[in-house]
């Protein structure tokens, strides 16, 4: 990276505040192969939540995220590869199947916050299908983008930026967000201060008990260190949301992350064993045999009681 490293600091557990935790797994940062450095993921001694110790300084942590390749930023404005394209695609499909999931529970169009929106993809669709939307982003170019050019209600900065006058939501969503957030019981406070009694709380993030995390172990793509800081399964977000008072109504999972997950930790291994053209090869193969475990798992995850899928998509009410 040509940056500056920001600095680092060590913290207790994000769930519990427990200060004993073991070392569980050293991963990389998949846009920073080069300078070989390897960031702990740790597991915490009290509540077994697993977490990334020592982390960047939040207010430091930008600079990690600043990749054209980044994806979740990856908007039609630049010349895109055909790998970035087919996700475009996909992340447009994946969108709609968001509302669908939302609209089965909330068929009255009311008032959607999504936070941590990024270029307003997720945002743009429910607008379209007559929501009333507004979205906070911290990083000011993405949120400009969803501002500038689709014309969306988008505050810059964290939930903590809203302004007090602003209305509370029926519906409130993160999509692969609560990853990347330092205080989650601020976080999750807040949130549940802006959510109308009757609304709905929406959650995705990877889940680190999948098959996929199991099978990829350090170069399980979800890691994404040091952007993610926070690590779910089933359980470990399930107790930390009943904790806040909220009881989960609904889970499933994010069918194409299954896919996704799996072609890109099988790129990350290749790029890391400098593979040859016969071995990626075989590796893509791989990628699909995994990739459709990982999907059937997460297809049975609402009759189990912890899910094996690459993601964790969950619904949660106040109660």
């Amino acid at each position: 990276m040509n940056k500056q490293q920001p600095k680092f600091e060590f913290t207790n557990c994000p769930l519990c505040a427990s200060s004993h935790s073991g070392f569980y797994l050293a991963t990389p940062d998949r846009f920073d192969l080069q300078s070989r450095r390897l960031y702990n993921l740790v597991r915490c001694s009290d509540c077994a939540f697993v977490y990334l110790n020592p982390r960047p300084l939040e207010e430091q942590s930008g600079v990690f995220y600043k990749y054209a390749e980044y994806s979740p930023h990856l908007t039609g404005n630049r010349q895109l590869s055909l790998q970035e394209k087919l996700y475009v695609r996909l992340r447009d499909f994946n969108n709609r199947n968001k509302r669908k999931f939302i609209e089965k529970e909330k068929s009255q169009r009311t008032k959607v916050l999504d936070i941590g929106c990024g270029t307003g993809e997720f945002l743009q669709e429910m607008q379209n299908a007559g929501w009333h939307v507004h979205g906070v982003e911290r990083d000011p170019d993405a949120a400009g983008a969803a501002r500038d050019e689709k014309n969306l209600a988008v505050t810059k900065g964290t939930l903590a930026d809203l302004p007090l006058n602003t209305t509370t939501f029926e519906v409130i969503t993160l999509w692969h967000v609560f990853e990347h957030i330092y205080q989650p019981v601020t976080e999750i406070e807040r949130i549940r201060a802006r959510l109308t009694d009757d609304g709905v709380l929406v959650i995705a993030v990877p889940n680190c008990a999948g098959l996929d995390a199991a099978f990829y172990r350090q170069n399980w793509i979800a890691w994404d260190t040091p952007r993610h800081v926070n690590h779910f399964h089933l359980k470990s977000l399930q107790k930390f949301m009943e904790l806040h008072k909220f009881i989960l109504i609904k889970k499933s999972s994010l069918a194409l992350d299954s896919f996704f997950n799996a072609l890109m930790s099988e790129q990350l291994v290749n790029q890391c064993s400098r593979a040859s053209r016969g071995t990626k090869t075989l590796r893509l193969l791989r990628a699909g045999l995994i990739g459709g475990c990982s999907f059937f798992a997460g297809w049975f995850s609402p009759f189990l009681e912890q899910s094996r899928g690459a993601s964790l998509l969950t619904m949660w009410q106040k109660y």
